[in-house]
């Protein structure tokens, strides 16, 4: 995650450097999301059919992701007048939000969908995130290096990972030829798909199901990218290359969705859905 985040010398053309109190622009975003790709990647493996890593091994993989999301933010934004703990928080805080896309199919097992008891839990865990990263942050050496940083290309490079990450997933829905593992979409067999239990993401749905989180993922991380540079960035070929990777993206996940169910439907009835041979070979 260092070599992917590790801001370079950034140019003329960008807006990214320090501000007073506040952190540069797209710093925390990057480190946030930076943080946050690193622990989907690390749960999407443990959790492969073959490997089922132990509950407490991710825990703890996922507490290490978080502190060095910290430590990193602590070195390379704390110091002076922005505390190396507030920018930890920040940057906790933000992947706490992000995990959300996730935590909502842990939260409906482990809460078997009582809402009133979410209301306690998503606070709470975006809170102990907070904490673990300003752990991190406190452990480093405040030491936010001179000059102006390009944290737009730190961010860019997040973006990469993430997509990366998807295709990697597309790539054994393909192998394990699980492309319709699940036969509805936008929902997943008629349940909101971040609700859906994880309990139940097993053999080709975990495949499937796990592919289209990660394009979600990929969508939000693109959307951010895209307003960030929109506000921040004065080149407008990179503004304009931002939105058209965002409505890539969007097609993209259309594609992949009207593949499935053939036209715009939310029935998961096997008469209402057509599966498509050729949109399959498009996306």
């Amino acid at each position: 995650m260092s070599t992917a985040l590790e801001p370079k010398h950034s140019d003329s053309q960008s807006t990214d450097q320090p501000r007073g109190a506040s952190s540069p622009p797209g710093a925390i975003l990057a480190l946030g999301f930076g943080t946050t790709v690193a622990m989907w990647a690390v749960a999407y493996f443990c959790r492969l059919p073959g490997v089922m890593a132990p509950g407490p091994l991710l825990a703890a993989l996922f507490v290490a992701c978080l502190v060095a999301g910290g430590f990193l933010s602590g070195k390379w934004l704390g110091g002076g007048s922005r505390p190396a703990a507030l920018v930890g928080a920040q940057v906790g805080a933000l992947a706490g939000l992000l995990n959300l896309l996730i935590l909502g199919s842990v939260f409906r097992d482990v809460l078997g969908g009582n809402a009133g008891q979410a209301v306690f839990w998503v606070p709470g865990t975006i809170a102990a995130m907070a904490v673990l990263a300003t752990v991190g942050a406190l452990l480093s050496r405040e030491r936010a290096a001179p000059g102006e940083r390009a944290w737009s290309s730190a961010f860019g490079r997040v973006a990469a990972c993430a997509t990366l990450l998807l295709l990697s997933a597309g790539g054994l829905v393909t192998g394990h030829d699980a492309g319709l593992a699940v036969p509805d979409w936008p929902n997943s067999f008629e349940t909101n798909m971040f609700l859906y239990p994880l309990s139940r993401m097993t053999g080709g749905i975990y495949y499937e199901h796990a592919h289209r989180l990660f394009g979600s993922l990929v969508g939000l991380t693109t959307l951010v990218l895209a307003v960030h540079l929109v506000r921040n960035d004065r080149r407008r070929w990179l503004k304009g290359l931002a939105i058209a990777a965002f409505v890539a993206v969007c097609v993209q996940g259309l594609l992949g969705g009207l593949r499935v169910t053939g036209k715009l439907t939310l029935s998961a009835d096997a008469a209402d859905l057509s599966p498509s041979t050729a949109l399959a070979v498009v996306h």
